[in-house]
């Protein structure tokens, strides 16, 4: 079974060993982005299964407006 592609976005204050769990879980941590509107224009080139958002994040868009973004543009969980 192949490993799920996992793209997180989260802030500066969230932890930065974050994805060593989710790696011990199977999954492929493809990218780590602390600002919304950089995750969703670099979803197309990393090519995530799923993404995980932290609610506050750096820039203009907040985590729950980037994930509704996501959701809905792109068919992502």
């Amino acid at each position: 079974m192949p490993t799920a592609k996992l793209l997180l976005v989260q802030d500066e204050t969230s932890p930065k060993d974050l994805h060593l769990p989710l790696e011990n879980l199977g999954y492929q941590v493809v990218g780590r982005i602390s600002d919304g509107q950089q995750a969703l224009e670099r979803i197309v080139e990393l090519k995530p299964d799923l993404v995980l958002v932290s609610i506050h994040l750096n820039g203009e868009l907040g985590g729950i407006s980037v994930g509704k973004q996501i959701y809905n543009d792109f068919d992502l969980p």
